[in-house]
């Protein structure tokens, strides 16, 4: 705060001495009243004004003074700690952590419910952006500081292609209009809404979907996502959820073609049962039709360029064998420990599953030269992939 004084200029000669002084200048700022106006009062300040002595300050550290500034300004962001709440005038009395001024934030600029501050419910450190009301007053918002937080997450997503969740709210031309973090505005296109075809676009109000950002419309404002884009991402991972033991319940994602019927199941993995499944293709499907329900099983996955293809079956008895049986050996060993002995002869080790009679073999020719085996011990089976087929382990020390 600047040392101020309220005088008349021709009030005494100490008034003129300050005057003179090279360290004293009006404070304009302040209103004066109309009497106060024609009595030729002025506001003499005997020291620059504090903002002013911080650009000074500022200046002279070469602009690596640790201190914010004095003064709030619109759109400055700031470090608060809640100090009270006062329920009668709706407001949460926060200080600034940097200056110690003390910042107001309206109940409904607050994200949750400024009760759970009392009872230490919610963080009571947060970050407020200032803003003006109609009435030139200064106060601070969570819920818009919220916002542009989560407006630069999606930037960051955007950068590193992350998946997030969106909130869809409502339908609108083309597709839905979604929120991120109810701060952040989404356009998801009905295409890019589903695994195949959405057969009902009510279906998908006000649920949470995972998606990913495809673009951003800068003339509309608005960040473009996609479900489909997530599902391309992240299937590489989430195929190993499949079980070549389980049967499965799926849609048929249109009419049957000459080659098979695509099946879309668990709104996310889509599979292919070719038309050698059937006796008799075309007569079997003839009446066949989009969203039709159809029990199978995994047949078997392969890759190719990278990319997991699904192929399915109706019976139990056509899954591929080795794929069965890295499955079982999946469900009985994949994070347990298991007692094991080496074979230095065809360098293999030699593995007992727990509370099992079972042994398989791993084949550890290329940990020759780079680890030390034991003779026998115990290991733990961290991974089984049924689709590569192959084990991570780790080998127990004593």
């Amino acid at each position: 705060m600047s040392n101020s004084i309220r005088f008349s200029v021709d009030a005494d000669q100490d008034a003129e001495i300050l005057l003179n002084t090279p360290m004293t200048k009006y404070n304009t700022s302040i209103v004066l009243t109309p009497e106060d106006k024609r009595a030729g009062v002025k506001i003499l300040c005997k020291e620059p004004y504090a903002q002013e002595l911080y650009n000074l300050y500022a200046n002279y550290s070469g602009g690596n003074l640790p201190v914010s500034s004095k003064d709030l300004t619109v759109g400055q962001i700031c470090e608060v700690v809640a100090k009270q709440v006062d329920f009668e005038a709706k407001q949460i009395i926060a200080q600034d952590e940097a200056t110690l001024t003390s910042i107001y934030i309206p109940f409904r600029e607050f994200s949750q419910e400024p009760a759970l501050l009392i009872h230490g419910e919610a963080d009571r450190e947060f970050k407020v952006v200032i803003y003006k009301n109609d009435n030139g007053e200064f106060l601070g918002s969570e819920r818009r500081c919220s916002a542009i937080a989560h407006r630069e997450d999606l930037e960051e997503f955007q950068k590193t292609d992350q998946w997030f969740y969106i909130k869809v709210n409502s339908l609108v031309k083309g597709g839905y209009l979604c929120t991120y973090k109810s701060g952040v505005k989404c356009f998801l296109p009905g295409s890019h809404a589903a695994a195949n075809v959405i057969r009902d676009f009510n279906d998908y109000l006000n649920k949470d979907i995972p998606v990913m950002i495809e673009n951003y419309d800068a003339s509309n404002d608005l960040f473009i996502v996609s479900y489909k884009k997530y599902i391309k991402h992240t299937l590489p991972e989430r195929i190993h959820e499949l079980s070549f033991s389980e049967k499965y319940v799926g849609e048929l994602t249109n009419k049957p073609y000459d080659f098979g019927m695509f099946i879309e199941f668990q709104n996310y993995f889509t599979g292919l049962l070719h038309k050698t499944e059937f006796a008799d293709y075309a007569k079997e499907t003839a009446n066949y039709k989009s969203g039709d329900k159809i029990e199978f099983y995994i047949k078997d996955i392969v890759i190719k360029k990278g990319e997991p293809r699904i192929i399915l079956t109706t019976s139990p008895e056509l899954i591929n064998p080795e794929k069965a049986t890295w499955q079982q050996l999946k469900i009985q060993a994949e994070g347990k420990e298991h007692e094991f002995e080496f074979d230095k002869e065809d360098f293999t080790v030699n593995v007992l599953i727990s509370n099992s009679h079972e042994t398989f073999k791993i084949d550890v020719s290329h940990l020759k030269g780079r680890t030390k085996i034991p003779n026998s011990g115990l290991l733990r089976i961290n991974k089984v992939d049924a689709i590569r087929n192959n084990i991570k382990f780790d080998f127990l020390q004593d």
